[in-house]
């Protein structure tokens, strides 16, 4: 046996004669700050942990030079590096250039999994060969470890799970000397069994109970209706002697059982967002009483309350229908698409648009981050590049994450990874999915609470830019596709990996949540996929297309069917990973960096042509027909003959039960005394309100050369900015507008009233933008001022049959219900129409815990938001734990004169200090409540006034606003959020590198008995401004027009040390050290950037 780790081929490989397997290995990398991170996080002790680059290249044998690929490019740097060619490197390194190890980790995806770095470099290493690429031929990346230090056999496998996670990777772990010996594994080369198998299920001759165990077996997450329904359609005789033609019978096929239930998943069909609600309302709430009175509900004789028409339609559809009506009668309705396809688009002007998206990719994220956080970047991406017809430029890429705290110290359940390792991670895969897409990340956020321990929601953003007319005048947001028109697949070969992803999404986390539904992403082919969709589409070559996201091709194809009322399609054409794929898993299968594209077969020629240019695979796998069917082959035999509109009809709704029980409503809790310097520091050390730094620096903004304001603003580039803005430059010399983008989000509110928790979720993102120089949209004077609003809901699970106790799911339904009213609201009034967004419905956890578990093993601010509940009948213990309602509103909005915008940053000494708006005692929720909360009592203080707005008086203010910054009367702006006043001034004088004096009685508020009050309330609506002495008479005169409150609350002050002043009301004068406050601000979630670059 040869030292070191040889790699070899399975006995049951296929086609293993001519072929061989070639390991380069590249190194040694030090990696001195992970292992400090690792012993930080572990308490191990290890002195030294290096990591050697391992490919494996298998290819067919009799590749000359191979020895070549250690002496240079591609493999290798020679004046950092060195390399082998099947030789261990560690073990034949110069004498001294590395310390011995003690032991050796090795790791590689587990197999079927795309492996990005493997693939790419055997195309790198082949190519420098002068060797072409098979189609066996693969590449596989298994990074070696070695360890110095000592560490108990636990300890070594804690090690090995933090560098690679085990539920994506085949982990080894050995002694040095065991490696020095000798050790064999195998390459992790897929070996399926050949033979095509297509079971079949009578589902007429099932009873009930045969078709649940069914639903189990195959993770069908179907309701025993929806099993039922399908049970009647296969005992349709005439349904049947149509399937006979085709040589099927009366039995469902695996493809299409899974198909019709992946694509029927809560995730594809939004069951909950459609479903007919009855309420109980308890406790008579006026906000329901009041949705009545307009119609939204329907009160019923006894009391109850119904919504007869869904979520969706009556509280989202419905009202931004309304802002679209009233566009047309104004002039210039700049709504160009909304609800239909992929995402949202609107008109910058009568030439451009732009669109935009948000998705959350939840599930896959809590069990592998890095991968489940790329493809939910790059899956948004591909929303865009598969709108209208596929004209639209990825331009901006955004993220918000919710996660546990990355410090938390306490229990988990089991397979559930720390906050920690989620954060890092999914951080790691947005910034590779973004980066490598050449994609540049203009704004996010990160909102850490213990509600988010076991289920974090990474959601990701992308926004596109496009003309809006082809040459021949037809709008390019129009699908036109046609009958006979060809149905292609672009991208990646299909494997197995993502199997499941549309119907274990629609599922509460659990121990029974597999692996199989989260994808490896492939940043590498999608980067240039999405050079060849952009070029394709605005030569005109696409009449239809849409990417392959939940449900792969099975979703994409049949979906696009619908335009022209069939599809024929043959699975057997789709270019396979490896063999063994059954017919099912390749229609079902969400191999990610895929799109269908759907073309007049004039055009064949030109694009394989484009394809092979582009490097990118380009195969043909059907065409649209007008049969009424989805019939689906494998070479000659039929798999499925699916009734296009017995799948996409919506029928049966489901129906649920909601009751509302109020939430308490109390004074807040007492708490210490504070200087105002401590409470600003313990304020600005929330995660909520710290420094975001760490997030941004990782990911590009400046890529494509459009920003204007990136994600990180003052004269150091440490402040976070709420708002950001681009130009794009098809715009560039044609006028002075721009995008500006924002994000609201308040998920903390929504334990005291889910209602005002989403009111001020978009009043937040609204209140951002319009701080830099945005307006409202103006319902009087036809102009180009495009706003696109995603409405992203990520609920705890809302269904009381699934929940472990019914009360909880009625009342986080309930609570759905308000935050429904809430944006009903605010659309009608502001006119801001949510064009676009995503339902996330199973956002709640369920696990088995042991029989000594008792709740007081959690932390205080975790144990009260978790219910144990014993089985009385099998003693069985369960814990369930729900995430917050999390309502995350996002816009890109144009701007029409960008060189006016303004930001954050105090700009000189002598300016004046204005706060717009009035400030009330509304701590409830608050940062300052969490912050006191958790110095006292390890959670945070409980009770306070409920932060509320009101629309008429926003709206008054945020045109004030716009406005004076219009004028130019405005030197600096910041709205009010996280942290209140405080924050806000903090945030300002740290980006300016200023001071500030405030007179704290001079901030108008109402009801404010202390100065916490007045300095952290999170009151919405409200502005920090500053303005020249010379623009004072200006800026007052524009407040007082619009009946707007404001008060003259201090000056900036300049100096090299400079600080806050604040003067109380009895002249007192308390300073507050800003140095201070800015560590207090930056640290917490300052992690290691010096890991980050060996990673």
């Amino acid at each position: 046996m040869s030292e070191g780790i040889t790699f070899v081929l399975s006995d049951e490989v296929p086609n293993r004669s001519g072929r061989q397997l070639t390991m380069v290995q590249v190194g040694p990398v030090q990696m001195g700050a992970t292992a400090e991170e690792v012993n930080r996080f572990l308490g191990t002790k290890i002195t030294g942990l290096t990591r050697v680059d391992t490919y494996l290249l298998y290819h067919q044998a009799g590749v000359e030079g191979l020895e070549r690929l250690a002496e240079g490019l591609p493999f290798v740097d020679p004046f950092i590096q060195r390399a082998t060619v099947n030789e261990p490197l560690m073990l034949h390194l110069p004498s001294g250039q590395v310390s011995g190890a003690d032991y050796v980790i090795s790791t590689m995806l587990r197999p079927g999994t795309s492996d990005a770095s493997g693939d790419i470099m055997l195309d790198q290493g082949l190519g420098f060969l002068g060797t072409p690429r098979q189609e066996e031929d693969r590449g596989f990346y298994a990074p070696q470890y070695f360890i110095s230090g000592e560490l108990d056999p636990e300890q070594i496998v804690q090690v090995s799970e933090f560098l690679a996670n085990p539920d994506l990777c085949q982990i080894n772990r050995f002694s040095f000397d065991q490696y020095v010996n000798g050790i064999t594994l195998e390459a992790p080369i897929v070996t399926l069994p050949p033979q095509r198998r297509v079971e079949r299920f009578d589902l007429s001759a099932m009873s009930d109970d045969e078709l649940l165990e069914l639903n189990k077996t195959r993770r069908l997450a179907a309701t025993l209706e929806e099993l039922q329904q399908l049970r009647d359609i296969f005992a349709d005789q005439q349904y049947i002697s149509v399937r006979q033609q085709h040589g099927l019978d009366h039995r469902i096929t695996d493809v299409e059982l899974e198909t019709w239930f992946g694509l029927r998943s809560e995730h594809c069909f939004h069951k909950e967002f459609n479903a007919i609600i009855t309420l109980d309302d308890l406790v008579g709430d006026p906000i329901f009483a009041r949705a009545a009175e307009r119609g939204l509900l329907r009160r019923t004789d006894d009391s109850k309350y119904i919504l007869d028409d869904g979520i969706f339609k009556t509280f989202i559809q419905r009202p931004t229908q309304r802002v679209f009506d009233r566009l047309e009668e104004r002039g210039n309705n700049w709504i160009a698409s909304m609800f239909e396809d992929n995402a949202s688009a609107v008109l910058y002007d009568e030439d451009f648009m732009f669109a935009l998206k948000w998705e959350t990719h939840n599930s896959p994220s809590n069990k592998e981050p890095v991968e489940g956080a790329k493809t939910g970047i790059d899956g948004v991406n591909r929303d865009i590049f598969g709108m209208g017809r596929g004209t639209f430029q990825a331009i901006a890429n955004f993220f918000l994450y919710c996660t546990g705290d990355p410090k938390y110290k306490g229990w988990l359940p089991k397979g559930v990874k720390h906050p920690y390792y989620i954060l890092k991670n999914i951080t790691k895969g947005v910034r590779q999915g973004g980066n490598e897409s050449q994609i540049g990340t203009l704004g996010g956020d990160v909102i850490i609470d213990p509600q988010y321990i076991a289920k974090c929601l990474v959601h990701c953003g992308t926004v596109g830019w496009s003309p809006v007319k082809d040459p021949d005048g037809k709008p390019w947001i129009e699908k036109i596709a046609s009958i006979d028109d060809l149905v292609a697949v672009v991208g990646q070969a299909v494997g197995v990996d993502g199997i499941h992803g549309a119907t274990e999404s629609s599922l509460i986390a659990d121990k029974f949540i597999s692996l199989g539904h989260v994808q490896a992403d492939y940043s590498y082919i999608q980067a240039k996929m999405k050079e060849f969709i952009l070029e394709a589409a605005r030569l005109g070559y696409f009449t239809a297309i849409t990417d392959c996201g939940a449900m792969g091709i099975g979703s994409a194809t049949h979906e696009l069917a619908r335009q022209t009322g069939g599809l024929d399609m043959d699975l057997a054409r789709h270019p396979v990973k490896y063999h063994g794929i059954q017919p099912w898993q390749i229609n079902c299968s969400e191999t990610q960096d895929r799109m269908v594209v759907v073309f007049n077969p004039d055009h064949l020629d030109d694009l394989e042509a484009l394809a092979r240019k582009h490097d990118v695979p380009f195969t043909v796998l059907g065409n649209m027909s007008s049969s009424g069917y989805i019939h689906l082959r494998f070479e000659d035999e039929t798999v499925g003959l699916l009734d296009i509109q017995r799948l996409f009809d919506k029928n049966p709704r489901k129906r649920m039960h909601a009751t509302w029980t109020g939430i308490k409503k109390t004074i807040l809790e007492s708490y210490g005394e504070y200087s105002i310097e401590q409470s600003l520091c313990m304020v600005m050390s929330q995660p909520d309100v710290a420094s975001k730094e760490w997030f941004f620096r990782q990911k590009d903004s400046q890529v494509g050369g459009m920003t204007v304001q990136g994600p990180l603003l003052g004269r150091r580039q440490e402040v976070q900015a709420d708002c950001t803005i681009q130009k794009p430059l098809d715009t560039i010399g044609r006028d002075n507008g721009a995008i500006a983008y924002a994000i609201g989000s308040a998920p903390k509110l929504s334990d005291v009233d889910p209602y005002h928790a989403a009111i001020r979720s978009i009043i937040d993102m609204a209140g951002k933008v319009i701080a830099v120089g945005g307006d409202l949209p103006d319902m009087t004077t036809p102009r180009w001022d495009a706003w696109a609003i995603c409405g992203n809901y990520c609920q705890p699970n809302s269904d009381g049959n699934t929940t472990l106790t019914r009360r909880s799911g009625e009342f986080n339904l309930a609570s759905l219900l308000r935050e429904g009213i809430a944006v009903h609201e605010v659309i009608d009034t502001l006119n801001l129409p949510v064009t676009s967004g995503k339902d996330s419905m199973k956002c709640s956890c369920v696990y088995d815990v042991p029989d000594d578990f008792t709740l007081e093993q959690l932390p205080v601010d975790l144990r009260e938001h978790v219910t144990l509940v014993q089985d009385p009948k099998t003693g069985e213990r369960q814990i369930e734990i729900h995430d917050p309602d999390s309502y995350v509103s996002s816009c890109a909005v144009k701007i029409h004169d960008v060189n006016k915008t303004v930001d954050a940053s105090f700009k000189q000494a002598g300016d004046l200090i204005y706060v717009v708006g009035v400030t009330r005692p509304e701590l409830a929720a608050s940062q300052f409540a969490q912050a006191a909360g958790y110095a006292e009592r390890e959670r945070p203080l409980h009770g306070g006034e409920c932060p509320t707005v009101d629309l008429k008086t926003f709206e008054g203010t945020a045109r004030a606003i716009y406005n004076a910054i219009n004028d130019e009367s405005v030197a600096s702006c910041t709205y009010i959020h996280n942290g209140g006043f405080g924050a806000a001034l903090a945030r300002s004088a740290m980006a300016g590198e200023l001071g500030a004096e405030v007179h704290i009685a001079d901030i108008r508020q109402e009801g404010c008995s202390s100065v916490d009050e007045i300095l952290y309330a999170e009151t919405p609506g409200r502005f920090i401004v500053t303005i020249t002495p010379e623009d004072q008479a200006a800026f007052e005169m524009r407040m007082e027009s619009k009946n707007v409150v404001y008060s003259q609350v201090g000056t900036v002050t300049g100096g090299p040390y400079s600080s806050l002043s604040f003067i109380h009301e009895n002249g007192r004068g308390e300073l507050v050290r800003l140095p201070q406050v800015k560590q207090a601000f930056q640290i917490p979630l300052r992690f290691d950037l010096d890991a980050l670059v060996e990673q």
